[in-house]
């Protein structure tokens, strides 16, 4: 093959963009840097080896095809690019007609050392990934192609690049290839007489602007694999995890080459124990033996005048938002109210004058669990029909509510006969006859708490069954992080029908700290809800992007010590960067 078609053909396989493997390293890259080479080595064992070449056999390819597959993947996983352009060595022993010595004038002959570059699209179609054997089967090709153009000289190629004024640019940024792979003193498809490690040193110029050079030597059996880096941008820890992530793909593809590239296992057994096992060792120590009520009253006894709850100009200490609940509970046991009982929970967030001023969505809340049941939320702003579905699917033989809502949403109320209706306004004054003293109703931590029902995107709405200790879990773990104190304020805005609602209450009621309740018009105001925040003196809102949307477009500029919890649908990146600044 005559040195124009070679030409031609390398030409045409660097043509576009080329790639640039941007590797994580752990120090940053200077325009200009020294090159410090460091060697990582490890040995593959007979029976490790022998399985690879026993892949390469069953497919009809070198070892050295194989590791270059496993070494392209590897990198598609790090870089999350699919065009990969991984250089190699080539020797010929053929005469290169057409070249002339740059000393001599005469034709070259002889064994030529050749840098080669192999370039492998790693794509796959949307619809599915491809398998560790379709690599393999492009790799392969690409290997054969190179061995057929080998003797183009890569300097050559290089000059004609250089041509490109645009290209030469790009080329001083990065080489063509980042990453190298050769075999040494074997022949393999790219060199017919093999290559000994010391004539790699005659390519040094191209080596020593690689980031890894990866060099793979058959020894007594075993297979060496030496990984040359430059201590300038990696440390020897991180090489090591890099030689580790290859051989576990290597492992993947021995054991099914036929599984899509994207599970092939990256990670060392090690790695794995760690992420899995250790890291995962989350477990911590909370109160097992309580129920969410529980620690609330142990609250109420160490701090009974501190102010539990706020709504508006109202407020009810630790001490009297326990007894009221501690009444309305006696009341509900009565009417066999205990555990595993559902009691439908539907009223306004706002207070009702009844005896005396009392926040009833949180005392009915308290209630319930009190009792020892379980509750279930129901928004007074949901669809009548869809409220309806709730309460008769949840069979709840108990629905506490006011009488506005009784008379305007008749629906919820269809089979009297079944549902004994409790109206906090109304009922008031019997009720307030009841105890003040706290309940006994036998409840356990793996009792229900709160049954709440999904939005029903996907069809009817379904009830998630929660358990006191579920919950008293996860207020032990937030009060500890990101963290709740006594001396806190907490802005609360989420509906009950949402679970976010029981960390936007209970939390506070677990370590003394006030909660400031919000009203639906109050939280649907970006300008009313900014002034009851700086009003309040709050120090922790919790709140979904929607909300803080809300806020940041009506002109709040956030106040100093605020801690902003936001969840419930993602964060992006922008909003963030606005709540922190």
């Amino acid at each position: 093959m005559n040195l124009t078609e070679q030409r031609t053909y390398w030409q045409q396989r660097l043509s576009g963009d080329l790639p640039v493997l941007e590797i994580p390293i752990d120090y940053p890259r200077l325009s200009v840097s020294s090159v410090k080479v460091a060697t990582e080595v490890t040995k593959l064992d007979r029976e490790f080896y022998q399985d690879l070449k026993t892949l390469s056999d069953r497919f009809k390819v070198s070892p050295f095809t194989v590791l270059l597959t496993a070494l392209k993947i590897m990198l598609l996983r790090y870089t999350g690019i699919e065009d990969i352009i991984i250089g190699s060595v080539a020797t010929s022993v053929k005469e290169t007609r057409g070249l002339k010595s740059s000393q001599s004038g005469e034709h070259k002959s002889g064994v030529r050392i050749n840098p080669i570059a192999l370039r492998t699209d790693l794509s796959s179609d949307e619809s599915s990934d491809i398998s560790g054997k379709e690599v393999l089967k492009r790799v392969s090709q690409t290997v054969e192609e190179a061995a057929l153009y080998r003797d183009y000289p890569f300097e050559e190629l290089l000059k004609g690049i250089n041509s490109n004024q645009e290209l030469a640019e790009e080329l001083a940024k990065a080489p063509i290839f980042q990453v190298m792979l050769v075999w040494c003193d074997q022949p393999f498809p790219l060199s017919q007489t093999g290559i000994s490690e010391a004539e790699l040193k005659e390519i040094s110029a191209y080596t020593s602007q690689c980031d890894l050079v990866v060099v793979a030597k058959e020894t007594e059996g075993k297979l060496r694999l030496s990984w040359e880096y430059n201590t300038e941008l990696f440390k020897s820890d991180s090489i090591r995890r890099m030689l580790g992530h290859w051989l576990s793909l290597l492992e993947g593809m021995i054991a099914n080459p036929e599984q899509s590239i994207s599970t092939l296992p990256l990670l060392t057994e090690a790695e794995r124990q760690q992420l899995l096992v250790e890291w995962n060792d989350t477990s911590a120590d909370y109160p097992q033996d309580k129920c969410i009520h529980q620690l609330f009253e142990e609250q109420a006894e160490r701090t009974p005048d501190a102010v539990a709850v706020v709504f508006e100009q109202e407020q009810l200490s630790y001490r009297e938002l326990n007894q009221r609940a501690n009444q309305l509970a006696h009341y509900l046991q009565e009417l066999g109210v205990g555990p595993e009982v559902l009691v439908g929970i539907c009223v306004e967030r706002s207070s009702f004058r009844a005896a005396s001023r009392t926040h009833l969505m949180l005392v009915g809340l308290l209630a319930i669990l009190k009792a020892g049941g379980a509750y279930v939320p129901l928004d007074p702003a949901y669809p009548q029909e869809r409220l309806a579905y709730m309460l008769e699917d949840a069979q709840a033989p108990v629905l506490l509510t006011h009488s506005s809502l009784v008379t305007n949403q008749e629906s919820l109320v269809a089979d009297k006969e079944k549902l004994t209706i409790v109206c906090l306004d109304t009922d008031w004054e019997l009720i307030s006859q009841q105890s003040q003293g706290n309940t006994d109703s036998g409840v356990k931590p793996e009792n229900l708490a709160y049954t709440i029902y999904t939005s029903g995107s996907t069809g009817k709405p379904k009830g998630v069954q929660i358990p006191h200790q579920s919950v008293v879990n996860f207020l032990t773990s937030m009060a500890q992080r990101p963290g709740l104190r006594s001396q806190d304020t907490l802005v609360a805005v989420t509906t009950i029908s949402f679970d976010i609602a029981g960390l936007e209450l209970y939390l506070p009621l677990s370590v003394g700290a006030k909660i400031v309740l919000v009203s639906r018009e109050v939280a649907s105001s970006g300008q009313l809800l900014g002034k009851l925040i700086k009003d309040s003196d709050a120090t922790v809102m919790q709140a979904t992007p929607a909300t803080w949307y809300l806020l940041l477009a009506s002109g709040w500029e956030g106040i100093p010590g605020l801690k902003i919890l936001c969840g419930g649908e993602a964060l992006p990146s922008e909003l963030a960067d606005q709540l922190l600044s």
